[in-house]
């Protein structure tokens, strides 16, 4: 027969089991409270009103754009394409010696294939070997069918059996003399050294591509003090000479003066030109101004470094010519402006401007970024050129501060030249980012107002944006709050503290952090720790389990002691006294 059993045992585990989750439901509400209580949402509404019209910084949201194109966005130097085909009347404007072989050069023009152009055109150019306007043309053929050697030595050919180039380039240099981009002559003259160039940048031939480049671009300065013809949707920012092929007149496709300067550019990069000292005092010279831009400083500065050794001069002499195009105002040419941001890129890498004065560098930033913007308002670049340029631009986007929002019309002409939707998509998801970051203040502040958070269509890239934007929000608070009284401030650091947590504070954080003594800092980190009210809120709850479980223990001794444990002995010995040995029970 089994022994004397407890009849409490059963209500007693329950009790506890019960006393368990009473624990749990003192102890979770009470953490998400105190958490609530110190979260950006628990300010005043007056704060949370100013901090929701907080500017934040791209610091640490530019690192994580920065990362979705460092790979497959990398882009080199666009050059400016050959000039357009003369026209017919520029015959008449040949020595009269040339006009026939010139007017058969325009005949052979008709033809509509490019191969069975460029074999009439052969044996004219063959018998006119210093007919300048044979030589464009026929050069110009050449090099739109890719045949850029065969370009060169025709060019090349015709220049070097005469000096009329040369007569014309001096004459335009000298003041007064009267010479306009009108004057077909000086066309043919700029469009043969342009169409020289173009060939020398494409592939490596006996002429530096430098040199044609650089022998009009220097009357054409002068001549753009007469003929400056804007092109552009803001006359503020229009500057480009026009130049009209030979014969064509005003009103078409013509080359102009930012396809020169972007040339020679991109020559003086991929090359290594070297100057005489006369030529290197006339190119760095420049005359002192009251208010010089950030890129005239920066190329003084590297100037001066330079010193006797002259190293990167090529890319100096780019530098130069970058200044001298913005000097007279912003270019309205895409290509020209993307080109200009990547050298000032180069000039301003650490391995070459480490020591340049932060305000120089701010300026260069500033100018980058008005570049960048005109660039892709104007993103007038050729069809073979524009995806190239739309992945540059996607990069340099993503590495600029400039305000985005503007410019998403004209950067949704660009996306569609991106073939890659994955680069599209990057494309997209840096304007999606640039919403979001305005609209990042007012959600941690009152998320309430927002049916989502505002990253979430950034989709995978979210969470990392997410935890950079946090980094970049709590700077800008730890900023605004350095001039508030040490109440908000404390409050504001608990929740600046808070919603980090375990990432790294930014350094304005920390440094709002220092005016608080050692106390002070640890009750601000002790508030602010997920942690430790975890622990709080644990120690409650046990707490309140041992109470519970106190007062049944002493419950259920005093019920075994008072009242059950004498029913049950009474109970057991009255039936054993009844049960005889036989097991019969007693009368």
């Amino acid at each position: 027969m089994e022994g004397p059993r407890h009849p409490d045992h059963r209500w007693f585990r329950w009790a506890v089991l019960g006393a368990i989750l009473v624990g749990i439901a003192v102890a979770i509400p009470f953490y998400f409270w105190i958490v609530r209580s110190f979260r950006f949402t628990s300010l005043d509404e007056g704060v949370r009103t100013q901090l929701a019209a907080l500017k934040m910084d791209h610091d640490a949201t530019s690192v994580i754009e920065r990362r979705w194109v460092a790979e497959g966005f990398g882009t080199g130097y666009l050059q400016a394409p050959v000039g357009p085909m003369a026209c017919p009347p520029a015959a008449a404007s040949s020595p009269p010696h040339e006009r026939s072989a010139a007017q058969q050069a325009f005949v052979a023009l008709e033809e509509t294939d490019p191969d069975g152009r460029i074999e009439r055109l052969a044996p004219i150019s063959d018998a006119n070997p210093s007919n300048l306007l044979v030589a464009l043309i026929y050069g110009t053929a050449l090099v739109k069918a890719d045949r850029m050697a065969e370009g060169e030595q025709i060019i090349g050919r015709a220049l070097g059996q005469t000096n009329e180039d040369e007569s014309i380039i001096d004459a335009a240099k000298r003041p007064g003399t009267p010479l306009d981009l009108g004057n077909d002559r000086v066309a043919t003259v700029i469009y043969l050294h342009h169409a020289l160039g173009v060939a020398g940048l494409s592939q490596s031939g006996s002429t530096p591509p430098w040199r044609p480049l650089k022998n009009v671009i220097g009357s054409v300065r002068h001549l753009s003090r007469k003929s400056l013809i804007g092109s552009s949707r803001d006359p503020a920012v229009s500057g480009k000479l026009l130049i009209p092929a030979p014969g064509c007149g005003a009103g078409v496709d013509a080359l102009s003066s930012y396809d020169l300067f972007n040339n020679l550019i991109v020559g003086y990069v991929r090359g290594k030109f070297v100057g005489n000292e006369s030529e290197r005092q006339k190119e760095f010279y420049r005359d002192r101004k009251t208010y010089p831009s950030a890129v005239h400083r920066l190329l003084l500065l590297q100037r001066d470094r330079a010193g006797t050794e002259w190293k990167d001069e090529s890319a100096l002499w780019a530098l130069s010519n970058a200044e001298q195009v913005l000097d007279l105002r912003t270019p309205d040419d895409a290509r020209l402006n993307f080109n200009i941001i990547q050298l000032l890129d180069w000039w301003t890498a650490d391995e070459r401007c480490r020591t340049c004065p932060a305000e120089i560098l701010q300026g260069v930033h500033t100018m980058k970024g008005v570049l960048l913007q005109n660039a892709i308002r104007r993103h007038n670049v050729p069809q073979e050129q524009q995806a190239e340029f739309a992945r540059g631009i996607t990069r340099m986007l993503a590495d600029s501060n400039i305000e985005r929002a503007r410019l998403e019309a004209d950067a949704e002409t660009i996306r569609g030249w991106l073939s890659n939707p994955r680069q599209a998509q990057t494309l997209a998801d840096l304007f999606v980012a640039d919403r979001a970051r305005a609209a990042f203040p007012g959600w941690v502040v009152q998320p309430e107002q927002a049916e989502e958070p505002p990253y979430e269509k950034l989709g995978t890239r979210a969470d990392a944006w997410r935890a950079a934007a946090q980094s970049d929000f709590a700077a800008a608070v730890a900023k605004w709050s350095s001039e508030r009284p040490a109440v908000e401030k404390k409050q504001t650091l608990i929740a600046i503290r808070q919603m980090l947590g375990w990432t790294k504070a930014p350094d304005e954080v920390k440094a709002v952090e220092k005016s608080f003594g050692w106390g002070s800092r640890l009750s601000i980190f002790l508030a602010a720790s997920h942690l430790f009210w975890a622990l709080v809120a644990a120690v409650l709850g046990l707490i309140v389990w041992t109470a519970i479980v106190t007062v049944l223990v002493q419950v259920h001794e005093r019920r075994s002691l008072h009242t059950s444990f004498y029913n049950i002995e009474f109970d057991y010995l009255r039936s054993t006294d009844r049960t005889s040995h036989s097991g019969r029970p007693r009368p």
